[in-house]
């Protein structure tokens, strides 16, 4: 049972919650409430509506009137970077914390990341997640419970990065005034590990805890994609941002592994869609897969990930030899199959 801990002297610092809000009017009470209900009470929520074109904003105006712990803005779209970018601009608290508005927090996730921040002095605290399917669930939790000092980074980093812990903002409580570097806003993949990987050289201890008290709500509308042009160009610039910042925290070659497999996930979408629901004619595809097949980062990143999944074995095989056109069969059967 986690209970409020005040050492003696220590006033109880504020939490500032954000939630920026997209089209999310079918779960949005449900996020609002797990946030008003936390055993924690000495909060603020902030709502921030990204230009919804659903009956979201009439869902936050409603709370808003009837408790007093909340913040309400409403604007024109500028994506989720720049609205998480406002929240922490106009956030009141010591600590920040981020939920998604399709998401909901266990009742006592405050409370459980404030006493631990508290008792350790981190200036992160990072949690489990669970990843909740129309059917099933699948929790990620950190293979510690401790905290750390940067120097040991290295050493935990696969710990840390083997369940993709780090890379959402969701799972974590901050402490503000460690917060000097913003979202990218000019990136839509993988925004949120850089904005991790950024402020925390500005820290000098982070702290896990081995529970789960995040639920990540993935519905059917999440499994439905969309061809992007500039998806490879992006996670490129990912692949080379992260691996310039782990350089910096002196643990670029552990890290290498657990970047270099979120560059190949990225390629293996965009493989998957450029043959699925792209729409290019065959000459078209071919033109593409054959950039991709010369980008030296790719080259890079296929000979040091260590994928897990058969067909994304194979991939990386062809990848390494250069064997175009068996790679372009390849995602040519897997679009088949997924008719």
């Amino acid at each position: 049972m986690w209970a409020i801990t005040q050492r003696k002297g220590n006033k109880i610092k504020m939490v500032s919650v954000i939630v920026p809000v997209y089209n999310a009017e079918e779960k949005l009470e449900k996020c609002i409430m797990s946030i008003l209900n936390q055993s924690y009470q000495k909060l603020e929520l902030i709502l921030i509506n990204d230009g919804s074109k659903d009956g979201s904003g009439e869902v936050c105006r409603k709370y808003a009137e009837c408790d007093r712990r909340i913040r309400y803005i409403e604007r024109e779209n500028k994506g989720v970077s720049a609205t998480r970018n406002e929240g922490i601009s106009l956030a009141l608290g010591e600590y920040i914390q981020f939920v998604d508005s399709d998401d909901y927090i266990e009742k006592n996730m405050v409370e459980a990341l404030v006493n631990r921040i508290e008792e350790t002095d981190a200036d992160l605290v990072m949690c489990g997640y669970t990843e909740v399917f129309p059917q099933d669930k699948d929790v990620r939790l950190p293979e510690i419970d401790k905290t750390i000092t940067m120097a040991e980074l290295g050493k935990e980093y696969p710990n840390i990065f083997e369940k993709f812990l780090l890379n959402s903002p969701c799972n974590k409580l901050y402490k503000k005034e460690k917060l000097s570097e913003k979202f990218p806003e000019d990136l839509s993949l993988g925004e949120d590990l850089i904005f991790n990987l950024h402020n925390m050289k500005n820290m000098n201890k982070i702290s896990f805890i081995k529970e789960s008290f995040y639920n990540y709500i993935i519905g059917q509308g999440s499994l439905n994609r969309r061809y992007r042009k500039d998806s490879i160009e992006i996670a490129e610039r990912l692949y080379i941002e992260s691996m310039k910042l782990c350089n910096e925290f002196d643990i670029g070659k552990i890290a290498e592994i657990h970047i270099s497999n979120i560059f190949m996930t990225f390629f293996f979408y965009g493989l998957t869609d450029l043959f699925a629901v792209s729409g290019y004619d065959k000459k078209k595809k071919k033109e593409i897969i054959n950039s991709w097949m010369k980008n030296p980062n790719i080259e890079k990143a296929a000979v040091h990930a260590e994928v897990r999944r058969t067909v994304q074995k194979v991939a990386v095989f062809l990848v390494k030899h250069k064997m175009t056109r068996a790679l372009e069969g390849l995602f040519i059967l897997k679009s088949f199959s997924q008719r």
